[in-house]
């Protein structure tokens, strides 16, 4: 038994251990584009608005419209300077996962639904 708890620590450990590169860390800015939601009775237009992620080191802080998240960031790598990037916001059960791209300079957010994904930009 215990055996086998190790070997779920060690390959967890691996999994999700791996560090952004510094080149890659920095300001990527984006726009969510509009969307629509059904609320039962009507569609309702969400208009699009930019959005900012702040990656350093230890912290990721995202800002979407006038709303500011911020919160530590854990990171799994891909393949070379390739990777997956789960936030959990704090006071909240919400994971936003990102894609980030070192070589090509991009990051992908996968939008919570409805929003759509949206492509941002390294500055």
């Amino acid at each position: 038994m215990k055996h086998v708890l190790i070997c779920i620590l060690i390959f967890k450990a691996f999994n999700f251990s791996a560090q952004i590169k510094k080149k890659d860390l920095g300001t990527y800015k984006g726009n969510i584009p509009s969307y629509q939601i059904n609320n039962g009775s009507q569609l309702l237009e969400v208009a699009s608005c930019n959005i900012t992620v702040f990656l350093d080191k230890e912290n990721l802080k995202l800002v979407i419209g006038s709303k500011t998240y911020s919160g530590g960031y854990a990171v799994k790598k891909i393949k070379r300077r390739a990777y997956d990037i789960h936030l959990t916001t704090p006071h909240s059960q919400i994971k936003e996962v990102f894609r980030l791209d070192g070589k090509e300079r991009k990051m992908l957010r996968k939008g919570i639904f409805p929003q759509p994904d949206c492509q941002l930009i390294k500055l």
